[in-house]
């Protein structure tokens, strides 16, 4: 057998034995994304409300202090102090049935108060009279509702200012101490409690205009200087969620 003849037989060996070359697999489709609908959403955890900015405090019990425009040692024993922007302090005491808060600056001025109980914040006016401004919550500010009479000029002086006095705690549910009261550089409130959180804010602004402001970061319209000094807007912008809730333990 030739040469030729042997490489013509393994040429016909080596082409028989390979195969068709295998058909190309086509890719298959991944999975289609989820659609989003109703029931299908992927879980992001619970639902999370604004919080409460302003801190919470615990206003201890003790016995009532006498509304004198003095706050002595005895009479606000075991109070809870904190300091005031601009110098001064503020004091919180209760008895049960009301909340006691003091002011003192150190200097001559008039009292503002901010207290907030749901959907109302009741401003409480103190200088030579007391007055009242009750805001109630719109959509986009605080609207004036009501507006008391400036009333107990007299302060405490004889029995006619007395009951005049008693009367605005009982129609009103609040009185403080006047500036022709006391030192003249504190203030004291009496505010009935009621069933409800209650948060506030306090100012002192003295003869010269300094404003003493707490909390320390009060930053709303309870420093507007026209509400301080018994003008009264009719809207008001309020962030009592910014303010401390005071606690009656």
């Amino acid at each position: 057998m030739t040469v030729r003849s042997i490489c013509c037989l393994l040429l016909g060996f080596l082409l028989s034995s390979c195969g068709p070359c295998p058909a190309e697999t086509p890719e298959q489709p991944g999975p289609l994304p989820q659609a989003n609908l109703p029931g299908s959403q992927p879980s992001l955890g619970p639902t999370v409300t604004a919080p409460f900015i302003g801190k919470s405090i615990e206003v201890p019990l003790g016995p009532a202090p006498t509304i004198d425009g003095t706050l002595s040692d005895a009479a606000w024993e075991g109070a809870y102090v904190e300091t005031m922007l601009a110098g001064g302090e503020i004091y919180f005491l209760q008895d049960g049935h009301d909340l006691f808060v003091g002011l003192d600056a150190g200097v001559g001025g008039m009292g503002s108060l901010c207290v907030n109980w749901g959907d109302r914040v009741e401003v409480l006016h103190s200088s030579a009279a007391l007055g009242g401004r009750y805001y109630q919550h719109a959509v986009d500010d605080w609207s004036l509702v009501e507006e008391t009479d400036w009333c107990c000029r007299g302060g405490r002086a004889d029995e006619a200012a007395e009951t005049e006095w008693q009367a605005q705690l009982d129609s009103y549910g609040w009185v403080s101490s006047l500036y022709n009261m006391g030192t003249r550089t504190q203030i004291e409130y009496q505010i009935g409690l009621r069933d409800q959180p209650v948060r506030l804010a306090a100012v002192f602004m003295s003869m010269a205009g300094t404003i003493h402001a707490w909390p320390p970061d009060l930053s709303d319209d309870c420093l507007d200087r026209d509400l301080i000094s018994e003008d009264t807007p009719e809207t008001i912008q309020f962030e009592p969620r910014t303010w401390p809730q005071l606690n009656m333990k």
